[in-house]
Formats: C-alpha cells, sequence, structure tokens
C-alpha cells in the first residue's frame, strides 16, 4: 500500500534529481507542467548541465524531502521530443495568484502556494492568503484548502464551498514529516555539487 505523500511546490523548487544508476545528483526541479484539466503535473522542468531540460512524471521513482529519484539520466529529454507535453508547456497554467472565493462571493484571498500529493502528483491543497481585512483569519499569513473542497475554477479563479461548509487548515511544514523506517538513495549517497 502506498502512504499518501505532500509537498509544497515552492520546496520542490531548486530540489536536486538524483539518478539511482549514477547514485549521485543530476539536475534540479525548474518547475512543474500542470495540465489545468486535471490539476495534475505532468512533468517538471529541470534544469541539467545549464540545459532546461523535462522530466515526465511518470519517470519519478520517489520525492522526499532531500530530492527526487529516478533512474537515469536518459529520461530526461527536451521539449521538442515530447510532442504530446508541448501544448501544456505553451498554456503554461499555474495556479498562483488565482484569487479565491466562495460559492456566495465572499473573497478569501489569493493562491500564494500549493501542495501536491505523490505518487500521482495531483494538486492537493491551495495555500492561501487571506486579504488583510479578512476577519476570519486576521492573524493568519495563510491557510490549506482541500481540493474536494473546491466547486469549480476557471482561467483566474477558485470557487470554494461557503464558509459556513468550509474547512481551513492552518498552513502545515510538510517537510518535517520523515519515515524513520525508510532509507533511501538519497540518505546514503555522498552529496555532488551541482553546477
Amino acid at each position: 500500500m502506498l502512504m499518501l505523500q505532500v509537498h509544497y511546490n515552492s520546496y520542490l523548487l531548486d530540489l536536486p534529481i538524483w539518478s539511482i544508476q549514477a547514485g549521485s545528483k543530476i539536475a534540479l526541479i525548474q518547475g512543474p507542467i500542470i495540465d489545468p484539466n486535471t490539476l495534475q503535473i505532468m512533468a517538471f522542468y529541470v534544469k541539467y548541465e545549464n540545459k532546461l531540460m523535462i522530466l515526465s512524471s511518470r519517470d519519478i521513482r520517489e520525492i522526499t524531502r532531500d530530492g527526487v529519484a529516478i533512474d537515469h539520466e536518459e529520461l530526461l529529454a527536451g521539449l521538442a521530443d515530447l510532442p504530446k507535453l508541448q501544448p501544456l508547456a505553451e498554456l503554461n497554467w499555474s495556479p498562483l495568484d488565482f484569487a479565491v472565493v466562495t460559492r456566495s462571493g465572499q473573497l478569501l484571498g489569493k493562491v500564494v502556494d500549493f501542495t501536491i500529493a505523490s505518487p500521482d502528483l495531483h494538486l492537493y491543497q491551495l495555500a492561501v492568503q487571506p486579504p488583510k481585512k479578512l476577519f476570519r483569519r486576521p492573524s493568519k499569513e495563510s491557510f490549506l484548502i482541500n481540493r474536494s473542497q473546491i466547486i469549480e475554477y476557471d482561467d483566474q479563479k477558485f470557487i470554494v464551498r461557503d464558509s459556513t461548509d468550509l474547512e481551513l487548515v492552518d498552513k502545515i511544514d510538510f517537510s518535517k514529516f520523515h519515515n524513520p523506517f525508510r532509507s533511501t538513495l538519497m540518505d546514503k549517497s555522498p552529496a555532488k555539487e551541482l553546477s
């Protein structure tokens, strides 16, 4: 049984990619390519030898707080080599800065980050920064809204359940969660700096 792992998009940026074959860091995550119809990350832009390459999500073995594990560097490809991915890459869709409003029209804030859940890499939660005058959460910098509470969305906003039905969660630091019974390549391999 696979355990759900949750990661902030902002935490994944510049996270190293590890090659199991080479036993070392080979690249850095630069950003996701998201399918707006499914809210799923289909691939990542990665920095490899000072070039921008693509890593398909299906080629990821594991994501941990220490990095992303893949089998070997040959899985990295240029966008021209992935014609099915090109329309999504050109769309360049991201939920960042979208407004978040309730069904009745109350502005809850804007999306400042989001979490993804592995292994399927769907958008899992929206990290929302409330407006300064929002009475409901005046002392919080941001809070999380689960994707199950999203009713619909368009190119500018997410519409979520009304505030009486809405469950808001304080932002969680997922990077502190660690499975002490699991030992990975990233835990064992000596660090190798990337240029």
